[in-house]
């Protein structure tokens, strides 16, 4: 007599449906938390080769890259920089990351342009991933609020997720450009003979969150218009601090808290999507991972290039 195979029962499909969601469950975690490993090493590497670059300039002109120049703060003399305004010390190390030739439109531009300003030059939404933290959701960001495509006129370029430090105090009042404790601020002309601290406790540059444009302009990371200090930190607070960050024009998101619109006070502080900290690049070239529980005095004393402070281990 023939007798048909037996298939799965109800419950027997049930079971193994639940045995395989408890392993995907099991699974995704891990899958997780091996992309951000493999994210948070990216990022690592790209402050890195920042800390090449920044080391390269310097080799080259005796001195770090200004942090920024702008048309109420006068020239700079004997600094290598474009006759421009705006500017700070992104488009003055594009050489340095393989970016030769969008160094070279950009000086040709600002030669034989009357609106000169990195602001205003046509390639300033071009993307470099070396800047951007894979871990930030916001990036790339180069179309900003208000603009429906990167070509847009007033759009504001290209963002970034890496800040230089000025220092361990607020940047002072939106153009007054005083100067600052650390090794970047308005026509900073920093040499490694001035880190009187040393380059291995001296903090250089770190990470910020990008706010992505909603209802207003936020200009965290706005690497081609530096004057609102928004590619710039200060260790005034630790990392990941709930202390928001107040500049001229910033959106509030839960990572990157603002605490207010403000031209006196500005302050930016460095953020990560990281677990537990951010990336901070000394002046020496290494590459740390600062924890968010750091002492707060031995931070502060990271961000000044001639504090004297005694840092402790970090």
């Amino acid at each position: 007599m023939f007798r048909g195979r037996r298939g799965f029962t109800l419950i027997e499909l049930l079971v193994v449906i639940a045995i395989i969601a408890i392993l995907i469950a099991l699974l995704l975690p891990a899958v997780q938390q091996a992309r951000e490993a493999a994210r948070r090493s990216q990022c690592k590497n790209n402050l890195k080769q920042l800390g090449l670059a920044l080391h390269n300039y310097h080799d080259t002109f005796q001195v770090f890259p200004f942090g920024m120049i702008n048309p109420t703060n006068g020239d700079l003399p004997g600094s290598p920089r474009p006759p421009t305004d705006n500017t700070g010390w992104y488009p003055m190390i594009l050489p340095y990351i393989e970016q030769g030739a969008l160094y070279n439109a950009f000086m040709e531009e600002q030669q034989n342009s009357a609106r000169t300003g990195a602001i205003y030059w046509s390639r300033k939404e071009s993307i470099v991933p070396m800047m951007m933290c894979p871990s930030d959701p916001a990036g790339p960001k180069n179309v900003t609020y208000g603009q429906t495509s990167p070509t847009s006129n007033g759009s504001q370029g290209f963002h970034g997720n890496y800040a230089v430090c000025s220092g361990s105090t607020h940047f002072g009042p939106v153009n007054s450009y005083t100067q600052l404790n650390g090794m970047f601020y308005s026509r900073s002309r920093t040499r490694l003979r001035d880190l009187t601290d040393g380059a291995s406790t001296t903090l250089m540059a770190s990470e910020i969150i990008l706010s992505a444009d909603s209802s207003k302009h936020d200009v965290r990371g706005r690497l081609m218009n530096p004057r609102c200090m928004g590619t710039f930190i200060t260790t005034l607070e630790t990392p990941n601090t709930n202390v928001g960050d107040v500049l001229i024009a910033c959106l509030e998101i839960p990572h990157a808290p603002c605490g207010a619109d403000s031209t006196t006070n500005s302050r930016t502080f460095a953020r990560s999507y990281h677990t537990g900290g951010v990336h901070g690049l000394l002046a020496d070239g290494a590459v740390r991972f600062i924890s968010e529980n750091i002492d707060r005095a031995t931070y502060q004393g990271l961000g000044t290039r001639a504090g004297q402070e005694v840092i402790n281990e970090f």
